[in-house]
């Protein structure tokens, strides 16, 4: 028969099981209390940056936070969506993998969730480093507008299966991924939309106005020269009637591209108007940014640009330049003055250089 004290120990038993179970409920509903606090932060967060840059490390600190035994990325495609590139990763594992092809993981050519484990190493994706012998992945794509531009993986080397909550918490991440990076992308488009040429690509004469009252400001508190050369295509005109606007476009956009290659990180390009291009040259001397105007003015005259397989007429451009302070102490009196050398050089016979202080 069973004793009293065995009953006892039976029900002491069942009473410290029934506590286990209530305490890991008590600790299951406080991590899931955790884990909802930190995607709200991390909402939060994600919703203030203006850049995609700016979430690369903020947005890995959080996913460390909920996934902490997983290592993962978040990459985003070019707009060829051929390349997607890593803008954030997380974990010891990560840094193998800076970017990858939109064939080399089947989440993104099947447009839907893809999870492979160590039992059939043969379903992982290529872009996986199977050298560090994950035991599990799991790759979403990220999607919007039923288009897919993202991709958010995880993988992780431990022996436990990735269970039905951790896929749920990874696609509920990566809903609020994608939608953050799309409203970011987005407004990034706007802004640029805003402050960049449709034609060219070019910063517009509205940020042109904008930054040179700022850099002008720079340059008398640091005492920094500044320099403007100003850039107009010799009969412009001429193109457009030979050869058609749609050329006379191309043209322009070929000649951006030049004049982007000819700039520093400091400096900037514009389109000022019509065929009429912009360079600021930040803390540059007026002898340099001469010499750099002569770069540029014998650099076009180089260009081969062509139309339908056949080389177009030589481009040639002419070019003014005024510097700050040695020429006028605001940004609009430096514009005009580089803008009236311009006019010299094209009264001379185009296709030079004209500084403004040698007209006077």
């Amino acid at each position: 028969m069973t004793t009293y004290e065995e009953l006892l120990n039976n029900k002491n038993s069942h009473l410290e099981e029934k506590v286990r179970r209530l305490q890991e409920s008590v600790n299951t509903l406080e991590q899931r209390h955790q884990e909802m606090v930190t995607i709200h932060q991390m909402i939060e967060f994600l919703q203030v940056c203006a850049k995609i840059e700016d979430t690369s490390k903020l947005l890995a600190e959080f996913l460390q936070i909920l996934f902490p035994r997983f290592s993962g990325s978040v990459f985003l495609t070019d707009e060829c969506n051929r390349i997607f590139e890593r803008v954030t990763s997380f974990g010891k594992r990560a840094d193998n993998e800076t970017s990858l092809e939109f064939s080399d993981c089947w989440a993104l050519l099947r447009g839907q969730t893809h999870i492979a484990s160590n039992d059939q190493p043969g379903l992982f994706c290529r872009h996986i480093d199977q050298e560090a012998q994950p035991t599990q992945t799991i790759c979403i794509p990220l999607l919007s507008q039923g288009k897919v531009w993202g991709l958010f993986y995880l993988r992780t080397e431990c022996s436990e299966k990735i269970s039905c909550y951790q896929k749920h918490l990874a696609h509920t991440i990566a809903k609020h991924i994608s939608l953050a990076f799309y409203n970011l992308k987005l407004r990034e488009q706007l802004r640029n939309d805003s402050i960049r040429d449709g034609l060219t690509g070019l910063f517009n004469r509205r940020y042109l106005d904008q930054y040179l009252k700022q850099e002008i400001i720079k340059a008398k508190g640091n005492q920094q020269p500044l320099s403007i050369v100003m850039v107009d295509v010799d009969h412009f005109k001429r193109f457009n009637d030979t050869y058609g606007h749609d050329v006379g476009d191309m043209v322009l956009r070929e000649l951006a591209k030049f004049l982007q290659g000819q700039v520093q990180e400091s400096d900037i390009v514009c389109r000022y108007g019509g065929e009429e291009m912009t360079l600021i040259f930040i803390n540059t001397p007026l002898s340099i940014a001469k010499q750099r105007a002569e770069n540029i003015c014998s650099g076009v005259r180089e260009l081969s640009i062509q139309n339908q397989g056949k080389i177009l007429s030589s481009l040639t451009v002419s070019l003014g330049v005024a510097c700050f302070p040695l020429d006028g102490t605001t940004g609009e009196e430096i514009l005009q003055r580089a803008d009236r050398a311009l006019y010299q050089a094209k009264k001379a016979g185009r296709n030079r250089v004209v500084l403004y202080q040698l007209e006077q």
